[in-house]
Order: structure tokens, then C-alpha cells, then sequence
């Protein structure tokens, strides 16, 4: 980013709150004419965070809460430190550069119930639920509403004890439609394992 820098979001996400959330880092200290920096946060005209960075590739997360009536406002960074890499000798790069922004999200917060966050299809699979959690078969599928999308989608993978298993170790592999995602090792009894999962736009469930 140099000196300014914008972000917009989709029209498609403008009827529900959502937490936008980045890293923002800086580069080494002695780059930038000063020594001490900020960098403001605003969403139109209101300063929303200011983050002072003091030393070498420091990392500040960032979390803003926008409501509806945002939407119409862009977010935009402004930093007070810039430098020029060739100017500096670093190398060629000849543009004006202040900090990296990277890992943007976007999570909605509208109050969902709890039914509908993940629609459970059981002749997947999925079998009742049990005081919280449910047992799945060689496979079990997860539907989430479109409308609510994109999503961060957090849950639980738990094993049984081993000795109930005519293979164990063994992996569990999720996807994300067809596509193949991330496979979970399952190496000990009783294992917990927690999921992250970054779900994008889907015109359809």
C-alpha cells in the first residue's frame, strides 16, 4: 500500500452487519523517515482505528464492524510514513510503499438460528444429534444457505477410541463443494481436532 489505500465491498453483502478483519504490517524501521508512524482506519469520514507501528515488521490485526448504512462508504487507510525502494538502494521497485495488508475477511453477523447456520442432510450420513454433536458415517455433507455466504465456518472433528476402528490411524478428508481442501489425520484415541473454514460467494447452497 502507499500513502492511501481503499477498500470496497460487495453490494451483494449490503443487507447484513459484518466484521472485516486484516493484518497490516510494516516494513524494516529504517526505510521510513520516521521512526514512529500511524495508520488510520476510516469508514467514510470516521476514523475507525488508528494503529501506531514503532518498530520492524510489526503486525497489527484489524477488526471493524460495519452495519448496513456503511456500505455506501468505502474504508480507507491512510499512512503518515512512505518510502521508495530504489531511492534507498534497496532495488529497482520505484513505487511508493508504506505497509503490506494481507489475510482480509469478511464474516457476516446477522443473527442466524441455529437450524439454519448448517443444514444437516442426514441421508448423508449424518446421523441424529446427540447432546450437541452428531456421528457420521464414511460420509457426511454439510449444506449452508447461499444468503449466506461468505461465511467462516467453525466446527469439531472427534474419533472414537481406537480399538472401534478396523483402521486406525486413519485421515478424513473435507472439501469444499468438489473441491479438496485440507485432510484431517486422526492418530490417537479420543482426538479433537478444531476447523476453520474460509467459504467463498455461491449463487447457489
Amino acid at each position: 500500500m502507499s500513502s492511501k489505500g481503499y477498500l470496497r465491498l460487495p453490494v451483494a453483502l449490503s443487507h447484513i452487519p459484518l466484521e472485516i478483519s486484516f493484518l497490516l504490517t510494516s516494513g524494516e524501521s529504517k526505510n521510513y523517515k520516521k521512526s514512529l508512524f500511524d495508520v488510520k482506519v476510516y469508514v467514510g469520514k470516521l476514523c475507525a482505528e488508528k494503529i501506531t507501528f514503532d518498530h520492524t515488521h510489526q503486525t497489527q490485526l484489524v477488526r471493524i464492524t460495519l452495519k448496513p448504512s456503511h456500505y455506501a462508504q468505502e474504508i480507507r487507510l491512510e499512512s503518515e510514513a512512505t518510502f521508495i525502494p530504489t531511492q534507498l538502494g534497496i532495488n529497482a521497485d520505484f513505487r511508493e510503499l508504506s505497509i503490506q495488508i494481507s489475510d482480509i475477511r469478511v464474516n457476516p453477523l446477522r443473527s442466524i438460528p441455529k437450524s439454519n447456520r448448517m443444514v444437516i442432510i442426514p441421508k448423508e450420513s449424518f446421523y441424529e444429534e446427540e447432546d450437541g454433536w452428531r456421528w457420521m458415517g464414511e460420509e457426511g455433507n454439510v449444506m449452508i444457505p447461499a444468503n449466506d455466504l461468505p461465511a467462516e465456518v467453525q466446527f469439531k472433528l472427534e474419533c472414537s477410541h481406537a480399538s472401534h476402528y478396523k483402521n486406525f490411524p486413519f485421515g478424513v478428508d473435507l472439501f469444499i463443494e468438489q473441491k479438496f481442501v485440507r485432510k484431517i489425520k486422526f492418530l490417537e484415541s479420543g482426538q479433537v481436532v478444531p476447523v476453520s473454514l474460509q467459504i467463498g460467494f455461491s449463487e447457489t447452497d
